[in-house]
């Protein structure tokens, strides 16, 4: 059970992680890299790389929610197959 907890602890770190990495993407506003079609096309690159490594970052983030969910889950029924036990234990 501590190496679950242990794992959980760190899960717990890297979903923050990942939403503060998220949320401190910031779109560059304006013509960033000036107002010529080279410049504008940079600035339309740079604004597509933000959403797309902000995806990817939300997808990590909520992965890690989802296996964090299933190790709380699987935690739970250890502990009840163990409260079970110690019962079925105490009744002989």
């Amino acid at each position: 059970m501590e190496a679950v907890e242990r794992c959980r602890t760190v899960l717990d770190q890297e979903i923050a992680r990942f939403t503060e990495l998220a949320g401190g993407l910031h779109a560059p506003e304006g013509e960033l890299f000036g107002t010529t079609d080279a410049g504008r096309r940079m600035t339309e690159a740079v604004r597509a790389l933000n959403e797309s490594v902000g995806g990817e970052l939300d997808t990590g983030a909520r992965l890690l929610r989802d296996l964090d969910a299933a190790l709380r889950r699987h935690t739970g029924s250890i502990t009840d197959v163990d409260d079970a036990n110690a019962k079925r234990l105490t009744s002989l």
